[in-house]
């Protein structure tokens, strides 16, 4: 026979609390007010340091740390609302194992109900190991970053201007270059001592969204264990909850945080796009780049102009580069591998548990009644009417739409904007209803 899925005792006793201290979740407030006090640290250094705004001299361009959105409206506001939304879907884990446990739909061999507390334990047993995993992740990311700081801050400082850099290794315009793109006015010693924080910082930002991905892939591949053979405990649907998703229902929170979570990561990514292709424009700032199209929205709408048949709202920006290709295909990873493949697996351990027990309660047809207070009679009529998608929104179609928009939001970088525009006025508009009201 299998053995659950399950640890001793004695190796519970052997796991340090500090090293399971993820699993068992942080305040999402604390980590929103953790990351973002690094931002507001990196932005007031980046004054002392003189990067927080820099003209190149050749083209009049605006960059810095507070006008480069991929840094300043990133780590000061984007990134800290994609954590709390990556702690809360963490958080979930744990409220979905003691619903799950209240709701006895983990089943020994013996037809009894596991705990709360017996399940919670073997998560932890299995997430140890997604934890080392997410260690040596972490250590890849701040190395990454550390190479990237080299190339990017440290590199060019053996260079006199920027047309002494050879082509091939020209790094892209920003704060990183402002002792060059300033004509000598920024100290180069300044620029090596930010860059070092900054990219510490992005070390700490990647290092905390890939262990999010690989704790969330595990728990999902931890729960779809308890529908196979490899384990003598079995997870259950609920024929007697009065959902219609029969027990599945406590997924839904969890599932929740996790497309918020995806959101903000696509905001992330998107903000970087943006400013790869503000680099590549003849506008002087981000402001400049960006403003125009949202006020297309704001005051023509995105009906106006789809009616009108305006190309431009296609737009894609002047050529696709290799740091765009790459930023798109981390945007598409991030969505599918923290929002859509544990949305999936939940949604086939549910058709799996209700095909699981439909088999099981044939050779225990005593133990339904004791377990789900239900008879096995109603119990099959209840299961037959399951619902398994866990989300009451969105529905799988509604999801498959939102996911395609959010594909031509991100190569269609001015329909994004004017989307954003119209959103805006749509938003004023409801705020005036409101005032209106309570007058």
């Amino acid at each position: 026979m299998n053995m659950p899925l399950q640890p001793s005792p004695m190796a519970l006793t052997r796991r340090s609390s500090w090293f399971t201290r993820p699993l068992r979740g942080l305040p999402p407030a604390l980590s929103f007010a953790l990351f973002c006090l690094i931002g507001l640290i990196t932005m007031m250094i980046s004054f002392v340091a003189h990067t927080n705004a820099v003209t190149d001299t050749r083209t009049e361009k605006l960059f810095g740390y507070l006008y480069e959105i991929n840094w300043g409206v990133n780590f000061i506001l984007v990134i800290p609302v994609a954590v709390y939304f990556c702690t809360a879907a963490i958080n979930g884990m744990s409220q979905v194992i003691t619903e799950l446990g209240q709701a006895r739909m983990i089943v020994r061999d013996d037809g009894t109900a596991a705990s709360a507390e017996e399940i919670r334990n073997s998560w932890y047993s299995y997430g140890h190991r997604a934890l080392q995993a997410a260690v040596v992740l972490g250590a890849v990311a701040v190395i990454a970053s550390l190479l990237e700081w080299w190339r990017d801050c440290i590199r060019p400082l053996a260079y006199t201007s920027l047309a002494s850099i050879p082509a091939m290794s020209m790094p892209t315009s920003g704060w990183n270059l402002a002792a060059l793109l300033s004509g000598g006015q920024v100290s180069p010693r300044g620029v090596a001592a930010f860059g070092l924080l900054a990219f510490a910082g992005q070390a700490a930002v990647a290092t905390a969204f890939l262990a999010f991905i690989t704790l969330v892939l595990a728990f999902a591949s931890w729960i779809f264990q308890y529908t196979s053979d490899e384990s003598s405990w079995e997870l259950f649907p609920n024929p007697g909850s009065s959902d219609t998703r029969r027990g599945f229902e406590h997924f839904e929170i969890f599932i929740e945080n996790l497309l918020l979570a995806a959101l903000a990561l696509f905001v992330v990514f998107f903000m970087t796009r943006l400013q790869f292709l503000y680099n590549d424009s003849s506008a002087h700032s981000i402001i400049s780049f960006t403003s125009q199209d949202i006020a297309k929205g704001f005051f023509q709408g995105l009906k106006k102009l789809a009616i009108d048949a305006d190309p431009g709202i296609f737009a894609v920006g002047r050529r696709i580069t290799y740091s765009t290709a790459m930023v798109g295909a981390a945007a598409g990873v991030t969505v599918i591998l923290a929002f859509l493949v544990p949305a999936i697996v939940v949604r086939q351990t549910a058709m799996r548990s209700r095909s699981r027990l439909v088999d099981w309660m044939t050779r225990h047809p005593d133990a339904i009644s004791p377990l789900f207070g239900v008879a096995p009679a109603d119990a099959k009529k209840n299961l037959e009417a399951m619902e398994i998608w866990p989300m009451r929104y969105p529905k799988p179609i509604q999801l498959l739409i939102f996911v395609s928009v959010a594909a031509l939001c991100f190569v269609c970088y001015k329909f994004a904007l004017i989307l954003i525009g119209t959103f805006l006025l749509g938003a004023i508009k409801e705020l005036v209803k409101i005032v209106k009201s309570t007058d």
